[in-house]
């Protein structure tokens, strides 16, 4: 008696499993954001991958990071934000509004980071040094061996944009 209620136990999970996997591909597209075309898989993403930022005439373009606090600030350009030094290595900009941090321990901060410090405060270094600060990553700009020279000493306005 014993073995028919462990086969019966084996026979419904089976099912349950089958059914999991109905509805899984059923709903796929609701479920996963996935659709299937012409025999391919397409995946939705809606994701913005790159930002651009200007300081006086030079512009650079920034990776955005793959991480909820960086597409809302990535979504929110264009904007232009007045940064202030600070220790000589970063541009940073304490604003009202937040955004969702995952912060990390960074160990290392390199040339062109562009992070979130708490929830508000937006840091872009320019120069490359190790860290015990947590930091939320929002991207960092391409060939940013000059950002120190173009950013320059005090503060400056950097603006921020889609394209």
């Amino acid at each position: 008696m014993a073995a028919s209620i462990k086969q019966q136990l084996a026979c419904a999970g089976v099912i349950f499993v089958l059914f999991l996997c109905w509805v899984g591909y059923h709903y796929r597209d609701i479920l996963f954001g996935i659709e299937i075309e012409e025999d391919k898989i397409v995946v939705e993403d809606n994701r913005i991958k790159e930002i651009k930022i200007r300081v006086n005439d030079k512009e650079y373009v920034v990776a955005v990071a793959d991480n909820k606090a960086a597409q809302e600030f990535a979504e929110s350009t264009p904007f232009e934000l007045p940064m202030k030094d600070l220790n000589e290595n970063e541009k940073y900009y304490e604003g009202k509004d937040t955004l969702i941090p995952s912060s990390h321990r960074v160990n290392r901060i390199k040339t062109g980071d562009l992070m979130l410090y708490n929830d508000n405060c937006i840091v872009l270094f320019y120069k490359d040094f190790d860290t015990d600060y947590s930091y939320t990553r929002l991207g960092w700009v391409y060939d940013a061996e000059d950002l120190a020279e173009t950013l320059g000493d005090g503060d400056v306005t950097v603006i921020f944009t889609k394209d």
